[in-house]
């Protein structure tokens, strides 16, 4: 097999890929450019946008459009801008959102983290129909959130304090996020918040 670069972005800290159906393409983040990119694989096509604050994540919503986090907001992208936001929370003013994950039943899991990457300021939360969920934990940079299959199990890395964790999935009233692995002719999960 022979690996090639799609598209040399150039990005001063790219992260979150994700694959939105509806637009054939693959969206990703530059932290700290404040851009949002997409490359479209089958056309070639790449454009990317000014967003302005650190957007940390994308992801596709259900019935169209993304949502992205940035500082200490969830927005729903309108046009080619942050929008209304979904929810904001409380954190340090040096802390942001970093890496996200969504589940099967559309309920957002997240962390956040000290930019500056010093603190264990950072937590987990969970972003679900009723609103976010503070998950606690004192993590420096919060990252690579995973769900166990059954959806019982939050994984994350604290990659500045280099230390691996498992959350165990406590029951949330309203909750709408249970991972669920992409299975052949399954569409992908997609965020259910609005």
């Amino acid at each position: 097999m022979e690996v090639e670069v799609a598209w040399e972005v150039g990005a001063l800290l790219g992260e979150g890929p994700a694959w939105l159906q509806d637009e054939g393409a693959l969206r990703l983040v530059d932290i700290k450019a404040g851009k949002l990119h997409r490359y479209q694989p089958v056309t070639g096509a790449r454009s990317s946008i000014e967003v302005g604050g650190k957007p940390s994540f994308v992801i596709p919503e259900a019935g169209g459009g993304m949502l992205v986090g940035s500082r200490n907001a969830v927005h729903r992208m309108e046009g080619e801008r942050l929008g209304v936001r979904l929810a904001v929370f409380d954190m340090p003013d040096h802390n942001r959102t970093n890496d996200a994950t969504v589940d099967g039943e559309g309920r957002i899991w997240f962390g956040t983290m000290d930019d500056d990457e010093a603190q264990p300021t950072g937590a987990l939360y969970c972003l679900d129909r009723s609103g976010v969920h503070d998950l606690g934990g004192e993590a420096v940079v919060t990252n690579g959130p995973a769900l166990s299959r059954d959806g019982r199990t939050l994984y994350h890395v604290d990659s500045g304090g280099l230390n691996e964790a498992a959350l165990a999935e406590q029951p949330l009233a309203g909750a709408l996020l249970a991972f669920a692995a992409p299975v052949p002719g399954n569409p992908l999960p997609s965020a259910r918040i609005g």
